[in-house]
């Protein structure tokens, strides 16, 4: 069972870590990531998906892969882990507590898949353009995709599309520091709508292209 792990932390900016299962038709496994909210996060996000079917039409889903949040003593997790038809799982924690959260990845033998989870520092965005337009994408792409992958799967699951324009305005603005308004969500949105067979990967580049970060 191959495991790699990246992991990106940057002062003002967050903590994001991804772990990429790849299957074994012999062996399980279990995999840690410890991820340190800062002071003042405005949220926590998750996004679990296929690794070796890296679109939003496959996930490992909560049989192959066992997923177990552990925040900080003494501190809750406010929600749930939700899953799509497809598999894929995420989970949004808004004002995470501050300190170490302790995510556990059990996976059944012949499991893939892709964990990847950020916990953002206030107004994070503005640091993060600072950093250079070159680091700024590369760092761009690791940080938002549980955050993209959510709102993907948001709109896999249906949602009222009011509902969603408004909830992802109101999460991305507080996490993001920035008045990016209604406008930005509804070409993020007009931009993943009906282009679901791509990979998860195209639709990170193109909501830090709309932002500025990538070419």
């Amino acid at each position: 069972m191959a495991v790699i792990k990246t992991e990106l932390r940057e002062e003002g900016v967050g903590h994001a870590v991804e772990v990429l299962i790849s299957a074994d038709p012999e062996h399980g496994g279990e995999e840690v990531i410890e991820i340190e909210v800062p002071l003042d996060s405005p949220a926590l996000f998750l996004a679990a998906f296929d690794d070796e079917v890296p679109t939003l039409q496959s996930g490992p889903g909560r049989e192959k892969v066992r997923i177990n949040v552990q925040p900080p003593e003494g501190a809750k997790v406010d929600g749930e882990i939700t899953y799509a038809d497809s598999g894929i799982g995420v989970l949004a924690v808004e004002r995470p507590a501050r300190g170490r959260w302790r995510i556990t990845l059990t996976y059944q033998r012949g499991a893939s898949a892709s964990v990847s989870v950020t916990a953002f520092a206030p107004k994070f965005w503005l640091k993060l353009k600072r950093l250079g337009r070159r680091f700024g994408c590369k760092s761009c792409h690791v940080f938002l995709k549980p955050l993209v992958v959510t709102a993907l799967v948001a709109l896999a699951m249906k949602a009222l599309p009011a509902a969603v324009v408004v909830t992802l305005a109101v999460k991305i603005n507080a996490i993001l520091g920035l008045t990016l308004g209604q406008d930005f969500i509804e070409k993020l949105l007009k931009t993943f709508t009906g282009y679901t067979g791509r990979p998860i990967e195209w639709f990170i580049h193109e909501a830090c292209r709309l932002v500025g970060l990538c070419e």
